[in-house]
This record gives structure tokens, sequence and C-alpha cells, in this order.
């Protein structure tokens, strides 16, 4: 975030773990905390398929996964796309309004993106 908005962010460190580089792959996905996050969120909707941060990187950059991980890939991009979307605006949120960024409150913004998209977890049963 620092390279884009040096105006806004001053240093180039992560502000959460304080890593001394946060690159994109750090701010997205590798940041110890952010690992938490997708850690939890693919255990809510990919509970069979083992959770890989090298193998999500992959897609995120690709959006094609190395392993199926689902009947639908339709799927797969909604989740990571929630997931970025809840990681990110707890990011600005933490540097605009100085509220906290938790893992709890994270994975639970991103759950609740995706129930908005009706689509449930694998073991809830839509309604007919």
């Amino acid at each position: 975030m620092h390279a884009r908005t040096k105006d806004i962010v001053a240093s180039s460190a992560c502000p959460l773990c304080r890593a001394p580089i946060e690159d994109t792959s750090h701010m997205a996905l590798y940041c110890p905390p952010k690992i938490a996050i997708w850690t939890r969120v693919w255990a809510t909707y990919f509970p069979s398929s083992s959770f890989s941060p090298d193998n999500l990187w992959h897609f995120l950059n690709t959006l094609r996964p190395i392993h199926p991980v689902s009947s639908s890939k339709l799927l797969l991009h909604q989740v990571a796309a929630c997931t970025l979307h809840s990681i990110w605006r707890s990011l600005w949120t933490k540097e605009f309004d100085d509220i906290p960024f938790r893992v709890p409150a994270v994975v639970d913004q991103a759950l609740n993106n995706m129930s908005r998209l009706a689509v449930p977890p694998p073991d809830v049963a839509l309604p007919d």
C-alpha cells in the first residue's frame, strides 16, 4: 500500500505483522493474520480440501485452480473475491478510521458477504 499511497501509508512495513516490506502477496495472503483468515474461510467452504497458501496464491494470480476444490469453479471465485474484499476493507478501515484489524471480524465479514450471494457453505441446505 505504501508504494501506491505514500501520502496515506507512511511505511512500507506491514501494518499488521510488521514485516519490513509488504508486497502484494503479503498484503493479500501471506501475512500471518491473513493466512488465519484464509484458513478459516477455506475450512468453511472447502472442508474436504486441504488449504495451501501457494496454491491459493496461484489461483489469485491466474484465476485457475491448480487442483479442483469444489464442483463449481464459480464458488471458488466467489469465496476468493469475498475474502479479499473483507481483508482490504478491514485494512483500509484500520488506516482511515483507526478501527483494529481483527481476524474473527474479517472472517465473519467474508462469510456474511458469501451469505448475501446466497451461496451457503456446503453443509447448509438451500431453501426450496
